[in-house]
């Protein structure tokens, strides 16, 4: 499965800033999650499809976590920029 992957260490003040330029699916997880999803099971996660240029996302509590980046149209390019606010 094709997807861009970033761990981070995150705490309840961080917000993760994701920039696209095209709709793609933007997942959060924990670890037992990112394990389920690259086993193709059913999974949680905070975010869905981003259809607009922007998603801000919160990390409930202070662990690692997993971002996951999948463009909606495997056929274009993927060109986005992240940014931890904190």
């Amino acid at each position: 499965m094709q997807h861009l992957h970033k761990l981070m260490r995150l705490t309840t003040r961080d917000v993760v800033e994701v920039n696209l330029r095209a709709p793609a699916y933007v997942f959060l997880m924990d670890e037992d999650n990112y394990q389920l999803y690259l086993d193709d099971a059913e999974f949680e996660y905070y975010g869905g499809l981003v259809r607009n240029s922007q998603i801000q996302l919160r990390a409930p509590f202070l662990d690692q976590w997993h971002l996951v980046i999948e463009q909606e149209n495997k056929a274009d390019d993927l060109q986005v920029s992240i940014r931890i606010v904190s």
